[in-house]
C-alpha cells in the first residue's frame, strides 16, 4: 500500500509533480533487508528510482 511507505506523503507529492511535468520514473533497483541479512518474517524494503524527461531515456537506449 502506498500510504504505508515511510515518507509516503513527500513521495506522493514528488510523483504528482513528476506526472504534471511529464517526467518518467525508472526503477534502478529494488531490495529488502533479507537480501543482506536477517529473517524473512519482517523485512524492510528499499528502492532506487530516477526521474528523467522522456527523451533522455530514449536517447540512452
Amino acid at each position: 500500500h502506498g500510504e504505508d511507505a515511510c515518507g509516503c506523503y513527500p513521495l506522493n507529492g514528488l510523483l504528482m509533480c513528476a506526472h504534471k511535468r511529464g517526467l518518467r520514473v525508472t526503477t534502478l533497483d529494488l531490495r529488502n533487508s533479507d537480501d543482506t541479512a536477517g529473517s524473512r518474517d519482517q523485512v524492510v524494503g528499499y528502492g532506487a528510482w530516477v526521474l528523467t524527461e522522456p527523451d533522455v531515456i530514449a536517447d540512452a537506449r
